[in-house]
């Protein structure tokens, strides 16, 4: 990886750290601060479609065997192509938002989040 090795070649100083338990356990951080807040997470369940009120806000997911999730907050971490072309009502999205997405290269599989925070979970 660059930001691994790039040191050498960019010849700046890096830290690099990696996770105690592998990228795993930042999963299971991030949850469980998250319900200790409150939130409720549903796992190994598909989604079949947000739910969307008339105004365009999202209130939560109808899974696939029927059961509706309600939520103020949704997130997904599928693909903008799964999320907003298979899960989102078409008529709800602009078309040029569409066609945008419709063409989106996916060929990379890299992922690169930034988080602010106010504490560790």
């Amino acid at each position: 990886m660059l930001f691994h090795g790039g040191h050498v070649y960019l010849k700046i100083d890096i830290i690099c750290r990696y996770v105690e338990g592998g990228m795993g356990s930042v999963s299971l951080a991030i949850s469980n601060s998250a319900r200790e807040a409150g939130a409720h997470i549903v796992i190994s369940a598909e989604v079949s479609q947000l739910m969307i009120e008339d105004s365009g806000a999202v209130n939560g997911v109808l899974l696939a065997d029927g059961t509706r999730v309600h939520s103020s907050v949704v997130l997904s971490n599928a693909t903008p192509y799964k999320t907003f072309m298979e899960l989102v009502p078409k008529s709800v999205l602009p078309d040029d938002f569409l066609r945008a997405i419709k063409y989106s290269d996916y060929s990379s599989g890299t992922t690169k989040m930034n988080l602010a925070v106010d504490a560790l979970p």
